[in-house]
């Protein structure tokens, strides 16, 4: 007799916890409206305006396709709290563009991006322009070395660099390379310009001043591989490209290096992707660059 009270209870308690689970399935709402997703990237090097506007791919329901993904008729608008300009629709590249005369970037200076459309999504952020003020370029060391491995051998470009960090100040970079030598193509021959990159870890291209406050800071290797006999000509220019950015384009980027490392993984922890955007998704950032060459004889 008690085993069945036993079993009796058991029942009616497992009873009354999936009802309690039916309930909260049902109140589950799960919105399926594509929101507004804006990106945009400025400094004072740039040669134009852009941002890109887009929408987001439902994660349930009917997939949208490609072209209606694209928001063409919004009306984009940055300002630095004085003047403003609002970016034309270009449908080539599917991007917003404006004049870099309309709205000079300047060091230091904050700025204001405003994204509206006709069915009323809106989204806003704003950003500050880094200051290199106390920031620049303490040494570039570049070297060559020859590879080898199964009887197939090849040149290996390698280099680093050291700045000078800006003291009391919490600082972001974003660090690269590449190199440039004039080539000719064809005949007869048209002279040009090529431009290679240097490849390092993507995690170590980005890098703070955290516990190096006021230091001199070093890059990772980065290397460049040719064929052993070099099909660039000397002379030709090493460049290290050091951009000084704000914290939001340091975030943002961190979270899309781990979200693409840990997307093929089944069994790894989706990856949040940063966003400063409000009323949507994306980022509104903005870096300053630093460059210097070194010419290969």
């Amino acid at each position: 007799m008690r085993l069945k009270n036993y079993l009796l209870a058991v029942m009616i308690i497992a009873a009354i916890a999936l009802q309690s689970c039916e309930k909260d399935v049902e109140n589950f709402d799960i919105s399926t409206k594509p929101m507004l997703v804006t990106t945009a990237f400025l400094s004072p090097q740039d040669t134009i305006l852009t941002v890109e506007v887009k929408l987001t791919q439902p994660a349930i329901g009917k997939q949208l396709s490609e072209e209606q993904l694209k928001v063409k008729n919004a009306t984009v608008v940055l300002s630095d709290g004085t003047q403003q300009t609002q970016l034309e629709y270009d449908e080539k590249h599917n991007k917003y563009f404006a004049p870099m005369a309309s709205l000079p970037i300047v060091s230091g200076k904050a700025y204001f991006l405003r994204v509206t459309t006709p069915t009323g999504e809106k989204a806003e952020a704003e950003c500050v322009v880094p200051s290199l003020e106390g920031i620049h370029f303490t040494g570039l060391h570049y070297e060559t070395n020859t590879q080898e491995q199964y009887d197939y051998s090849w040149l290996m470009h390698v280099i680093n660099f050291k700045w000078q960090d800006a003291p009391g100040v919490e600082n972001y970079y974003h660090l690269s390379g590449y190199r440039s030598y004039v080539h000719d193509i064809g005949y007869p021959a048209v002279r040009t310009v090529q431009h290679e990159p240097f490849h390092a870890d993507p995690f170590k291209i980005y890098a703070r001043d955290t516990e190096q406050d006021g230091q001199i800071m070093q890059s990772p290797n980065f290397g460049l591989t040719t064929s052993e006999e070099d099909h660039a000509s000397k002379p030709f220019a090493i460049y290290a490209v050091l951009a000084v950015t704000d914290k939001a384009y340091y975030d943002y980027h961190q979270s899309v290096i781990s979200q693409e490392r840990s997307g093929n993984n089944p069994f790894a922890e989706p990856k949040r992707i940063y966003s400063n955007i409000r009323g949507g998704l994306g980022v509104f950032a903005a870096y300053n660059q630093i460059k210097v060459v070194r010419m290969v004889q």
